[in-house]
C-alpha cells in the first residue's frame, strides 16, 4: 500500500499537474471543502456559530454542551448527542432535532452579510481555479461558491445546474429548480452537503438568488430560517446521519451519486478526510475508475495535523485494501499554497 503514496517529504504544486497538456484528454474534479473559505477569509468560527445556537431554543444537555465547550465544531456537538431519538415522532422533542435547527440558523446569521469583504483578487483566481477542472463538488454550504460564480470570468463556463422554472399555475413567479441537464457543455458544480440558499420544496429543491428582488442573499436566507424554514444543509454529527439525510434529498443523492462516478483524477482542496465524513472518504478511497488523488496538505509536510490526516487515508485505504475495494489510484500530497490565489493578504 505504501506504493499509493508520493510527495510525502517534498510536496509538488499543484500546477504540475495544471499545466501538464499531456493530461488534457482525462478527466479531472476538484473536490474541495472548508480550507477554501477560509483560505479566502470567509472563516466560521465555531465559538461565534455556538454562542448564537446556545441563545435560541435548544435542550439543557446541549446547551450545557456548548457553554463547556465553546470551540467545539457544531457537527462534534451534534455527534454527541446522536444518541437521542431521531424517529419521526419524537422529532419535535429531540435534543438533536432542537440542536439541528439551532446549527442551521446560527450558521446563517454569522454568515458575512455579502461578498465585499472579499477582495476581487481572490475571487477572480478562485474563479479561474475552477476553470481548470471538468467537474466541481464541495461540501461547503456558505456563499463563497455562489460569489465565485457570478464574477464575469466565470458566469458562462459554469453552472450550478439550477435553471429558471415556472410552474403550470400562472399567477406562480419564476424560481430556479435543480436541472441536471442544464447547460451540458459548462463545468458543473455539485453541493454535496447542501448550501444555505439551497431550499427543498417537497421533492423539488429550489435556488434563492439575490436578483430580481435586489434583497441581498443571507438576508432572504435568515428570513427564511426565521420563519422556520431551513436551508437544504448538511450539519448532521456523524456519517452515518449524514448519509441518511442525503438519502433522504434527491438532490443530494444525485449529487453523491454523481461523485461515486467520477473518473480519472480528482483533486481535493482544505478537505481533511475527517471521520464525520467517512460517507465520502470511501467513496473515493474505494472509487475503481480514479488514476492518481491530489491532496492538499497546509504547512509542513510532517506536522502533527497533516500527519494525522495521512494516517486516516491510510487506515480507510487498508481497510478497503483487506476488502479488495481500494482504488488503484495513486495517491499525491501537493502544497495547498501552491494554488495561484492572486490575494496575498490572505
Amino acid at each position: 500500500m505504501s506504493q499509493r503514496f508520493t510527495g510525502l517529504v517534498t510536496l509538488p504544486p499543484i500546477t504540475g499537474l495544471i499545466n501538464d497538456v499531456g493530461r488534457n484528454d482525462e478527466p479531472r474534479t476538484l473536490f474541495f471543502g472548508n480550507g477554501l473559505s477560509l483560505r479566502a477569509g470567509l472563516p466560521f468560527i465555531p465559538a461565534e456559530i455556538n454562542q448564537r445556537a446556545v441563545a435560541l431554543k435548544v435542550g439543557p444537555r446541549a446547551r450545557d454542551l456548548l457553554q463547556a465547550l465553546p470551540d467545539l465544531m457544531p457537527e462534534d456537538a451534534l455527534r454527541y448527542l446522536r444518541g437521542y431519538p431521531l424517529t419521526q415522532e419524537a422529532s419535535e422533542t429531540s435534543e438533536y432535532t432542537l440542536l439541528r435547527y439551532a446549527v442551521a440558523r446560527a450558521i446563517a446569521e454569522v454568515h458575512p452579510r455579502n461578498q465585499t469583504r472579499l477582495s476581487e483578487d481572490i475571487l477572480s483566481s478562485i474563479a479561474y481555479f475552477f476553470t481548470q477542472f471538468d467537474a466541481l463538488f464541495t461540501t461547503n454550504y456558505d456563499l463563497l461558491t455562489y460569489w465565485v460564480m457570478m464574477t464575469e470570468s466565470v458566469r458562462t463556463i459554469t453552472t450550478d445546474l439550477f435553471a429558471p422554472y415556472k410552474a403550470q399555475d400562472s399567477d406562480s413567479r419564476w424560481t430556479l429548480q435543480y436541472a441536471p441537464d442544464h447547460f451540458p457543455s459548462r463545468i458543473p458544480l455539485r453541493y454535496l452537503h447542501g448550501a444555505l440558499h439551497l431550499a427543498q420544496r417537497g421533492r423539488i429543491v429550489e435556488k434563492l438568488t439575490r436578483a430580481p428582488s435586489g434583497v441581498p442573499l443571507i438576508y432572504q436566507i435568515s428570513q427564511r430560517v426565521r420563519t422556520g424554514e431551513l436551508p437544504l444543509i448538511v450539519v448532521e454529527g456523524s456519517a452515518p446521519l449524514k448519509l441518511r439525510r442525503i438519502e433522504a434529498s434527491p438532490y443530494l443523492y444525485h449529487s453523491y451519486d454523481a461523485f461515486r462516478c467520477i473518473t480519472g483524477t480528482l483533486v481535493t482542496y482544505g478537505w481533511g478526510f475527517n471521520l464525520q465524513d467517512q460517507h465520502l472518504v470511501d467513496v473515493i478511497l474505494r472509487n475503481p475508475k480514479l488514476t492518481e488523488i491530489w491532496i492538499s496538505l497546509h504547512g509542513k509536510p510532517d506536522d502533527e495535523k497533516n500527519q494525522e490526516m495521512k494516517a486516516r487515508i491510510g487506515r480507510r485505504l487498508a481497510v478497503a485494501d483487506q476488502a479488495g475495494i481500494a482504488t488503484p489510484a495513486q495517491i499525491i500530497y501537493y502544497d495547498a499554497d501552491s494554488v495561484p490565489f492572486k490575494d496575498s493578504s490572505v
